[in-house]
């Protein structure tokens, strides 16, 4: 390719911002639509009740996982805020609950 004092290449790079190129963007989403319009032809109502109940298992897959990370979410906010409650305890604390437990292994003896 030649160049000759600003030929071919500056008028080729000034084409690319010009209305053909949203037309073309245009052509491409008409063509898209087109060939989903196409393949749906092609799948038989049995296709469309295998991906219906393929899509409903896994939206149930789902929604089981999320209830059981919910829960697990759950558990570790309980654990978190006895471990919360734990460090808020003083020595003094700590210790007359262990003389509690003393005296009452006592009484039971």
């Amino acid at each position: 390719m030649q160049v000759n004092g600003g030929g071919s290449v500056g008028s080729a790079s000034s084409n690319l911002s010009t209305p053909a190129s949203s037309s073309a963007s245009a052509n491409a989403a008409a063509a898209a639509a087109a060939a989903a319009a196409s393949a749906s032809a092609f799948l038989g109502e049995s296709d469309l009740q295998d991906l219906s109940l393929e899509i409903e298992r896994e939206r149930s897959e789902y929604l089981e996982k999320s209830k059981s990370l919910q829960e697990q979410l759950r558990t570790l906010k309980n654990e978190i805020e006895e471990l919360k409650l734990d460090d808020r305890v003083s020595v003094l604390d700590q210790l007359h609950r262990e003389q509690a437990e003393q005296v009452h292994l006592l009484k039971i003896f």
